[in-house]
């Protein structure tokens, strides 16, 4: 059995009050080389040492050369920003990576918690029932594969990853019909690595996209056929609002003692959340 490789990462609007989105791309190690090539490639070209959507928006820390007026008079810095962003989505688009992204409404989140029964197994941070929820969504689509191979997930270093990787081999327990698909789970600075910064890219463009569907600017279809537009039409987004959560409660409840998150219940809500 061969490897895959996922690299995963998050966003979410300053305030936190439309959305947590998490998004991570799935291909085999020679894809993940020749697109990490490319990025890297489009990054040198502006002598960008690393991309990281905030920055680019921003106009901060990598992206701050582009506020100078002399050198990009007329908003032309803004302009040019705009088009490392553009350049690195064609580049997510023309490959072969397959798109996974969630995305947690957080005005559902908090009103679900206000219930002591979803408060048993959602956490107040939804850091670590996003990361779980797509870790498991990605080894569910692994093992429909007609030859599947273990997924070794890459996560954007962070302060709160140790909580995740302690609960790692519990998820797996947990999922027994796709644990022997979930492989390693490690961190790395996303300033290191181009797979997780494509994910933050990911993120980034559903967050987005998101908060103008929470605004009505946009209907459901019209954010997905967004996102898909702008890094490719091999990307899956799931919404989960406050029936999923609903779900992923009664799936997550303790039977026994002990999870039972792969069940029919987690099954049928991947199925409703998933577009």
């Amino acid at each position: 059995m061969g490897f895959l490789w996922s690299a995963i990462d998050e966003s979410n609007d300053r305030e936190r009050n439309h959305a947590f989105v998490i998004a991570g791309w799935l291909s085999q190690q020679t894809i993940w080389t020749d697109v990490e090539r490319h990025w890297q490639w489009r990054l040198d070209r502006d002598s960008i040492d690393y991309f990281k959507s905030s920055e680019c928006l921003s106009l901060s820390k990598q992206f701050r050369r582009f506020r100078d007026e002399k050198a990009y008079p007329d908003g032309s810095g803004r302009k040019k920003a705009d088009e490392v962003f553009d350049d690195l989505a064609c580049i997510l688009r023309s490959s072969d990576l397959i798109g996974f992204v969630l995305v947690i409404d957080l005005k559902d989140h908090r009103d679900s918690r206000k219930s002591s029964r979803t408060r048993s197994v959602l956490p107040r941070d939804p850091y670590l029932f996003a990361y779980q929820l797509l870790l498991v969504r990605i080894a569910c689509e692994v093992a429909k594969m007609k030859k599947p191979e273990t997924v070794a997930f890459l996560c954007d270093h962070h302060d709160k990853f140790k909580q995740l990787h302690a609960g790692y081999e519990a998820l797996k327990k947990g999922n027994p019909n796709c644990a022997k698909f979930m492989g390693s789970l490690t961190e790395m600075c996303d300033q290191k690595s181009p797979a997780i910064q494509s994910a933050d890219l990911l993120a980034s463009v559903c967050q987005r996209s998101y908060v103008r569907l929470m605004r009505g600017d946009i209907v459901t279809a019209e954010f997905v056929a967004e996102v898909k537009a702008q890094v490719g039409r091999s990307v899956g987004v799931g919404l989960i609002d406050r029936h999923i959560i609903g779900l992923a409660t009664k799936a997550n409840l303790l039977k026994r003692g002990r999870p039972s998150t792969w069940s029919t219940s987690q099954l049928k809500m991947f199925d409703q959340a998933w577009t």
